[in-house]
């Protein structure tokens, strides 16, 4: 987490909380920690963030105590839902099995939205997981189709047709939402292109998506340009270290003990420990040569 903030933007009306997705993103942002931190420790995590968001409204904190508290306990079910699939479900080897892919999903889906409604409200589910269910439902419309021996190409085109024609508004938004993306980035190239400065580039985004998710796509662009540049410097080092022509860097299959000690050194130069281990892709190395950290 060091570097980053909480997900999840919290909202009131009236000293009550509003029920969204937002709360969820938060819970879960706390909750991917755990195995580097105790269950009790998320928790602790979760409700420091809760008394910072929400300290001026006890009314709302008690709301969202009692959120947590029923989200953990669905967690758990969830694991034990998983555990009993594993355990009832063939292995993925086998085929021995007559039930179709678009069946098992069904049934899994019942299962976890009964879960679902065990824990919360209708408002609730509504609220936390009506996107997450339509979604769900539309997979397992998309999945029958898709395994109907009957249908020709044509039928099954159609019956495609009839899903998009037919979606919900969220699901359909939510769907669009990467093109969207997509279609913005290759704007702002080509306003690059045509020399735009990178104010222009910021203001346009911000008109389509908001200035907040501009300025995160502007800090990006430029973690991505600092990275590009120290693999620039570290490929160049090891190029000059090992005698390697210009092109892409490949090593070679064995390295005298004096090399690897000098890759390691320019290695711990450019690049922590964790980002070490992406470097496979940039060393076209042979498999034992050097492994990455």
């Amino acid at each position: 987490m060091r570097g980053t903030k909480p997900d999840g933007h919290l909202t009131l009306a009236a000293e009550v909380l509003q029920l969204n997705v937002e709360l969820l993103y938060l819970f879960d942002y706390y909750l991917s920690a755990q195995g580097e931190r105790t269950l009790q420790q998320v928790i602790e995590g979760i409700r420091a963030e809760l008394r910072a968001q929400l300290r001026t409204s006890p009314k709302a904190m008690a709301q969202a105590e009692d959120l947590l508290s029923r989200y953990i306990e669905y967690k758990k079910d969830l694991f034990v839902l998983e555990r009993s699939e594993s355990a009832a479900n063939p292995p993925a080897s086998s085929t021995s099995t007559s039930t179709s892919t678009s069946t098992r999903l069904a049934h899994r889906l019942e299962r976890l939205q009964f879960i679902r409604r065990q824990h919360f409200s209708p408002a609730e589910v509504d609220a936390f997981f009506t996107l997450d269910e339509q979604r769900d439902a539309d997979t397992v419309a998309r999945l029958r189709i898709a395994e109907d021996k009957g249908l020709d190409a044509d039928e099954r085109r159609a019956r495609y047709a009839q899903l998009d024609a037919a979606m919900p508004r969220r699901l359909l938004e939510a769907r669009q939402a990467p093109l969207h993306v997509q279609t913005v980035e290759q704007a702002v190239s080509q306003m690059r292109a045509k020399g735009a400065n990178e104010q222009e580039v910021y203001q346009f985004r911000a008109q389509q998506f908001s200035p907040d998710a501009a300025h995160r796509l502007q800090a990006l662009e430029q973690e991505q340009l600092q990275w590009a540049a120290r693999i620039a410097q570290y490929q160049a080092e090891v190029r000059l270290l090992l005698q390697l022509p210009e092109g892409a860097l490949e090593m070679p299959s064995k390295l005298s003990a004096a090399q690897q000690s000098a890759i390691e050194a320019s290695r711990n130069l450019y690049f922590s420990a964790q980002e070490q281990r992406r470097l496979a892709a940039y060393e076209g190395h042979a498999v034992g040569s050097i492994n990455p950290r």
